[in-house]
């Protein structure tokens, strides 16, 4: 099964509980680029941890990275969405 997790936030929850690895052993798990570079820290047992998420999970292949230009979004949201606009 795939998760696709595109808000940092999430993230960074899954890391300060603890999940986030275990979820990745469970998941093929996809991350947004634009996500990625926003997780800097997570609190562990009251304490700040900071962390470089690009190093430590996507360069070792454990979360991909998924990316899209503007054309390519707004192609997916034209094709999934009912026509209400009237262009």
């Amino acid at each position: 099964m795939k998760l696709l997790l595109l808000d940092a936030d999430v993230i960074i929850d899954l890391l300060s509980l603890g999940c986030l690895e275990l979820l990745i052993i469970k998941k093929k798990v996809f991350v947004a680029s634009t996500v990625i570079d926003e997780v800097k820290s997570y609190w562990k047992n009251k304490s700040k941890v900071n962390i470089n998420f690009r190093e430590n999970f996507v360069n070792t292949n454990k979360i991909i990275e998924l990316s899209a230009n503007a054309d390519e979004i707004k192609q997916l949201v034209y094709s999934k969405m009912p026509n209400i606009m009237p262009f």
